[in-house]
């Protein structure tokens, strides 16, 4: 029985590893969360997430956590993929959620095939008790390192607002 078993553990982690291949072994996951992020008025909703950077044709496990204290009403999600994302299986587009005091934490996981490499998202357009927030998940395909320095900074205003530091390029006519 032994005999059998070890080969065929050997071979599904070998497996497993040709799967989850990182460019940066050192930083496997992509993070990010709202929580205790200053926020607009809008759905009381948190978000906290997981994501894989993945080479062009692998998969990336996204891992979703939406957050709210609401006791009542309706939470709808709507999800939206960038055309260079494919689904792994069937994901579902509209989620419904019932709040009640006993749940605040509503769980959305599936997996993404990047087609093209760059940095595209996953956006999530939320509703509760009338009131919209819209959240973006990141999906690195190709060069993590290279596909996360190119990203624009943000810089904290005096007001707690985020602001986007760009480089200017002047051109003369």
């Amino acid at each position: 029985m032994k005999q059998i078993l070890f080969p065929f553990l050997l071979l599904s982690l070998t497996l497993y590893s040709m799967t989850n291949k990182v460019k940066n072994p050192s930083n496997p996951l992509v993070k990010g969360s709202s929580i205790g992020h200053y926020a607009k008025s809008g759905a009381l909703v948190d978000i906290t997430y997981t994501t894989t950077p993945i080479e062009k044709d692998e998969v990336s496990e996204v891992n979703i956590i939406l957050t709210s204290n609401e006791k009542r009403g309706k939470m709808s999600v709507t999800l939206t993929l960038d055309k260079n994302l494919e689904e792994i299986g069937s994901i579902l587009k509209e989620y419904d959620f019932l709040m009640d005091a006993s749940h605040q934490e509503y769980h959305l996981n599936f997996s993404l095939l990047g087609k093209k490499e760059g940095l595209f998202y996953v956006r999530l357009f939320v509703e509760l008790n009338s009131k919209m927030r819209a959240f973006a998940v990141p999906i690195y395909v190709g060069d993590f390192n290279q596909l996360k320095s190119t990203q624009k900074s943000l810089r904290k205003g005096n007001n707690g607002m985020n602001i986007s530091v760009s480089h200017a390029i002047e051109t003369v006519h």
